[in-house]
């Protein structure tokens, strides 16, 4: 059985569907990550740590750009062979690599605010904005925490986290901190918005480690491989440091 897969015009020529072969991978990837994924260009930290991973192993990637849910589902309706950016709590029916990638997740509000966030219980009563499947990937003690929120929504488009945050419209907005700060540094903005404000980092999250799940366990073994071989021949570290990421620490980045 075939599948129809409709992809926004922006995306098309990155998301078009490609004649099926043992060497093709389809993947399901967050488009709305930069510096790890950009979408417009096809490439990033991420992106190409896993092209180049599977590419070891004579497999070609096709990414499938889409939000955080559709990710999840077009891997479990069988429309892709893997998804990239897996949480161990998402429990997707496949088979899991390694971890090859760690996120930082932290809060961020305006300096001028003066908020004192410490700890993660310090978060309640704010007002937040958070990523799109937050609540499931940030754990149950976060997700404890959201009924307590005064104002609490995940949005697909994490651009649109930082211009409610510069325009006051949330105190605090969570996310991984080489994205927001992404997003702050070359997103556009519309007139008027002050983004001149000082931010203040507040870092309550653990590190969250990221995986790749498949549908073949000879491909996650691939996948393995292929970022076992990046890593001791010092490409991985170079990968990173080409997006303005520091090296490995613990043979995991962080």
């Amino acid at each position: 059985m075939g599948f129809l897969v409709v992809f926004p015009a922006s995306l098309w020529a990155q998301s078009t569907v490609t004649p099926k072969s043992d060497k093709i991978i389809h993947i399901s990837v967050g488009f709305s990550v930069p510096p790890y994924v950009i979408t417009s260009q096809n490439r990033g930290a991420e992106l190409d740590i896993v092209r180049e991973a599977m590419a070891l192993e004579g497999y070609e990637i096709i990414p499938f750009y889409v939000s955080n849910k559709r990710r999840n589902t077009e891997f479990l309706d069988g429309v892709t062979d893997g998804a990239i950016t897996v949480s161990s709590l998402e429990e997707l029916d496949g088979f899991y690599s390694k971890t090859y990638i760690t996120y930082q997740n932290v809060a961020i509000s305006l300096a001028d605010n003066r908020l004192a966030i410490n700890r993660l219980s310090d978060l309640k009563g704010m007002r937040v904005v958070a990523f799109q499947t937050a609540s499931k990937v940030l754990g149950k003690d976060f997700a404890r925490l959201i009924p307590t929120f005064e104002f609490y929504q995940e949005v697909a488009k994490q651009r649109e986290q930082i211009t409610r945050l510069y325009a006051g419209d949330v105190d605090l907005v969570i996310g991984d901190k080489n994205i927001l700060a992404w997003f702050a540094k070359n997103a556009r903005f519309r007139t008027g918005l002050d983004t001149t404000q000082p931010i203040a980092i507040h870092q309550v999250f653990l590190p969250g480690h990221k995986y790749a799940v498949f549908r073949k366990q000879e491909l996650t073994l691939a996948f393995d491989r292929g970022i076992e071989i990046l890593k001791e021949t010092g490409r991985y570290d170079q990968i990173l440091a080409e997006y303005g990421f520091h090296g490995t620490k613990n043979n995991d980045p962080s």
